[in-house]
């Protein structure tokens, strides 16, 4: 299931500077985006662990503390809607990455699969 936002959200910085109704404001727009993905595509549930990519594209580059903290409000609304059953680290391998360019956000969620089994089934 990939999941595309056309904004990003601020680096853990500017987000504890912000009020509670703009933090408000950012999870009401991501839960509204996927909300709509899930109507269009069907509800996709991963019960089983799942691996999360979460893409930040944006003007500037964040470190990496501030990288995985923007990652947040995204991945909380995606378990409220019931689409990962958690975000802790038994549930999610999560995988973040950023590039330079238009603001947006994409996340790709999918099985996981382990490396060693990654690993078998080019052998195979």
């Amino acid at each position: 299931m990939k999941i595309i936002f056309e904004f990003t959200s601020p680096s853990l910085n500017v987000y504890l500077k912000w009020k509670s109704f703009k933090r408000r404001e950012l999870k009401d727009r991501i839960w509204s985006r996927i909300h709509d993905v899930i109507w269009e595509s069907g509800r996709k549930v991963f019960e089983e662990r799942a691996r999360v990519t979460y893409t930040r594209f944006s003007r500037g580059i964040l470190d990496k503390d501030n990288l995985y903290a923007s990652a947040k409000p995204f991945i909380d609304q995606v378990v409220k809607h019931g689409v990962l059953r958690d975000d802790s680290p038994d549930c999610i391998e999560l995988i973040c990455l950023q590039e330079k360019g238009k603001a947006r956000t994409e996340i790709l969620i999918e099985p996981f699969v382990s490396l060693e089994d990654e690993i078998g089934q080019n052998l195979i």
